[in-house]
């Protein structure tokens, strides 16, 4: 879908007043709002709908969508798009840098706008690079793995690698790598023992647990597979690569597990931090 500009280039902009550059900036947000109240896409929605004055709530709640951060994380891109205020955290960075390309490739801006997206792309891939924040995102997730872990409970639990959540598949879907498997009462004891044996470039973080209630795991582990596999969210295979890897989001297994009548446990969600 391209947007034509609702707003026309600054060439009414005298080059030498000291307010040429407030008036420039004026522009570029004038036409970045502009796309974003045709965006036909989930972004331009939860823009209009704070536009119209509905609370993140109500918004979440009109959707029909479960997942406390989901609009905070559309209103994250809102305001890296019109203020520049970008992320630090490199997932998020990440996924706000997918979102950037996408739009960018849809046309429809002027020159000025279209670099000042690409110089606030430059900034965001910079920031998923930087390895201290890397560092620091890792050091957050593995507490919160360890957290969970050590409160072993029965049920589906999902893991990934760090390096997945930073550049997943798919950057614009956000289909990555995540490990769907099943908990026993010893599931994070034979875990961390496969985990040695096969010798994964990365500790693995915890994103989901999906209590079972005293239900039996392995079947619902089972189903999980099943719809995975019948919506081709494809099972990864290989002779270093468990059965248990798929080609998905979190958000797809949510759905999943509250159509099987599971709770959905947070136990680290990147899409949360800043």
């Amino acid at each position: 879908m391209v947007h034509h500009l609702c707003v026309e280039p600054s060439s009414e902009l005298n080059p030498s007043s000291n307010d040429a550059a407030n008036d420039e900036e004026a522009v570029v947000r004038a036409e970045i709002e502009c796309f974003l109240e045709a965006d036909d896409t989930l972004l331009g929605e939860v823009y209009r709908g704070l536009n119209s004055g509905l609370s993140d709530e109500q918004i979440r709640v009109q959707r029909g969508n479960d997942k406390p951060n989901f609009v905070w994380n559309y209103k994250r891109t809102i305001r890296a798009l019109l203020n520049g205020d970008l992320p630090t955290a490199p997932s998020v960075a990440s996924q706000n840098a997918a979102r950037f390309r996408k739009i960018i490739k849809t046309g429809g801006f002027s020159a000025r706008t279209q670099q000042v997206l690409q110089e606030r792309l430059l900034i965001l891939e910079s920031r998923v690079a930087d390895p201290d924040a890397q560092a620091a995102e890792e050091k957050q997730a593995l507490t919160a793995t360890k957290a969970a872990e050590d409160h072993a409970e029965p049920g589906i639990y999902v893991y990934t690698l760090p390096h997945y959540i930073r550049y997943p598949y798919d950057p614009e879907l956000r289909h990555t790598l995540l490990k769907v498997g099943h908990s026993g009462s010893s599931v994070i004891q034979r875990f961390n023992a496969q985990r040695r044996e096969t010798v994964l470039p990365e500790d693995p973080i915890l994103l989901r647990v999906y209590p079972a209630d005293g239900a039996d795991s392995q079947k619902i582990e089972q189903q999980f597979h099943q719809l995975l596999e019948a919506a081709d969210h494809l099972r990864r295979e290989g002779r270093t690569v468990g059965r248990e890897w798929f080609l998905t989001t979190t958000k797809f297994l949510d759905a999943i597990a509250s159509t099987l009548g599971l709770a959905v446990r947070e136990v680290f969600d990147p899409d949360s931090l800043d």
